[in-house]
């Protein structure tokens, strides 16, 4: 769900993402010595990073977040992130499903990097490319599997029509 989340928020709107560069994903950071008595560790990785604007996303899946112990990591994770400046937000489930939730979660990222508005690209409209229902559907159908799926069986089956130079321009790592 991480990688489809990144994949989304990444990719040009050609493609029917929300081209989003410069993301990050699975990226460890090391905390502050406020940061670190909160999450009583000295390092975490959150979900999708965007380091430049000081921006986390998290994924929070019913399945893995469903015991107390868990909850707790996650809101000591979220706490200490929001405590070395970091502006948290957190994706469910239901909302990978819904392609205007995507759209609001994506018009906060580009708030926060200093763009106004999700603007179209290569002829393509932000209604065509973003709110499409053939979008919503896929993005539904996509939602059911992933939640029957490993992560490692879900990114498995992933087929990506993107050709792999654009993926690298908009996964770069830094």
């Amino acid at each position: 769900p991480e990688a489809f989340l990144a994949m989304v928020f990444g990719l040009p709107h050609r493609y029917g993402g929300f081209q989003l560069s410069d993301l990050a994903i699975n990226r460890r950071l090391r905390l502050s010595h406020k940061a670190q008595q909160i999450a009583r560790r000295t390092t975490l990785i959150p979900d999708i990073l965007f380091a430049d604007v000081r921006l986390a996303i998290e994924y929070d899946s019913t399945a893995e977040h469903a015991s107390s112990s868990q909850l707790t990591r996650d809101a000591q994770k979220r706490l200490a992130l929001e405590a070395d400046g970091y502006k948290v937000i957190t994706v469910t489930a239901g909302q990978i499903g819904n392609s205007g939730e995507m759209r609001r979660i994506a018009e906060q990222c580009y708030r926060r990097r200093g763009r106004s508005a999700i603007r179209a690209r290569c002829g393509v409209s932000p209604s065509n490319a973003i709110d499409g229902g053939a979008r919503d559907s896929a993005l539904k159908a996509r939602n059911s599997r992933i939640s029957k799926l490993s992560c490692s069986a879900w990114a498995g089956r992933w087929r990506i029509t993107a050709s792999k130079s654009s993926l690298a321009r908009c996964f770069s790592r830094k």
